[in-house]
Formats: structure tokens, C-alpha cells, sequence
């Protein structure tokens, strides 16, 4: 199991570093049962997604929930999953159940990938029987369509990520996606630029 996160410090504490109750679990609670499990902070998903290597058959993508978030990561892991592995999103109407209009990157991609999708609606007793947490299951036609993600990059972005991020993400996507796609995000790159350059003149 690999656990990687952008920041190498919890946001709530500045002391402890990302993933501490994991570490904590790791090393207390499981002992000599407590796997492989290995943690990459400070570092973006491409960076170490060759290190991790493929076949992974199971994500849990939670990352900023706001747009281009879980977008750039899900295009990033996809050449490096198996066949029918599960992808599970965290906070897919968090931008409805919580109020938080920015945070749609999850629901944006849970609707846009092809692939077998898992919802678990909640009981009537909830104001809303959307749940928060979903899933899929990847197939052949997920890579086929991967347009459709490509081209929910070109919404509107809620951040602009660093440009040294940005060079990472588009080396990466150019070993495995057409010139059509890498296109797209470039184009995608380029419009959210311009509106954080101009969005206060």
C-alpha cells in the first residue's frame, strides 16, 4: 500500500507530518503484520508513480476536491492500473451537502470517466440520499473515452497549480496520451492561466 500526499505536514497540525494515524497504525498497531505500506510526502503523484510501478488494482483518490484536482491524478495513475481496478472518490456532492461550490473535482470526474459505476444511495432518513462516497471499476472503454476527463479540464480551475507541477503533469501525460489529448490540456492550461493572470484587472 503507498500513501502520497502533496504536503508532508497534517493541514490541521503543522507538527505532525501527513498521514501520522497511518504511520501510527502502521508501526503500533499491525507490528510485524504491518506490510509494506510506504508514504511519499512533499511530492506530487508523477513523481513517484514509477517508483510505486503498475499493476495496482485499487485507489482511493482524495485529494483537493476542487477543480483540476483528482482530474490531473486520475489521468496520471491510469496507465498504471489493472484491468477492472476499483477507483474509489471521496467527497463526490461535497459541493452540495457541504455548501462547498468550489469543491466539484470528484463529481466532475465521477460523472466524466466510462467505466462500471458504484453509487450507494442513502437511506430516506438523509436530507440528501446522494451518497458522498463513490466508486468505479475501470474497463477497456475507460482508456477509449478518456477524452471526456480531458476535456473537463477545460471548466473553469478553482487553483492554478504550480508551474513546476504543471511541467510534471504534462511530461507524464505525453508518454502515454495522443497529441490530440495533450492538446487538450494545454488548451485546458492555457485559458485557466489567462483568467488567474486577469481575473482581477
Amino acid at each position: 500500500m503507498y500513501s502520497i500526499d502533496v504536503v508532508s505536514t497534517f493541514y490541521r497540525d503543522k507538527t505532525k507530518p501527513s498521514g501520522f494515524l497511518g504511520m501510527f497504525a502502521k508501526e503500533k498497531i499491525f507490528g510485524k503484520m504491518r506490510g509494506t505500506h510506504e508514504f511519499h510526502l512533499g511530492k506530487i503523484l508523477p513523481q513517484v508513480i514509477d517508483e510505486i510501478g503498475g499493476g495496482i488494482d485499487f485507489v482511493i483518490l482524495d485529494t483537493t476536491h476542487t477543480l483540476p484536482g483528482e482530474l490531473l491524478d486520475f489521468l496520471a495513475v491510469l496507465p498504471y492500473l489493472t484491468d477492472n481496478a476499483v477507483v474509489v472518490l471521496h467527497d463526490v456532492s461535497f459541493h452540495q451537502t457541504q455548501r462547498k461550490i468550489n469543491a466539484d473535482a470528484t463529481g466532475v470526474l465521477f460523472g466524466a470517466v466510462t467505466a462500471e459505476k458504484f453509487l450507494n444511495f442513502q437511506s430516506d432518513e438523509e436530507l440528501f440520499r446522494y451518497p458522498n462516497i463513490a466508486a468505479f471499476k475501470v474497463n477497456e472503454q475507460t482508456a477509449e473515452n478518456i477524452e471526456n476527463v480531458f476535456l473537463e479540464l477545460i471548466l473553469r480551475w478553482n487553483v492554478l497549480p504550480l508551474e513546476e507541477r504543471i511541467i510534471i503533469y504534462r511530461r507524464h501525460y505525453r508518454r502515454f496520451y495522443s497529441d490530440a489529448l495533450i492538446e487538450i490540456f494545454q488548451e485546458a492550461l492555457d485559458m485557466n492561466g489567462y483568467n488567474f493572470a486577469t481575473q482581477n484587472k
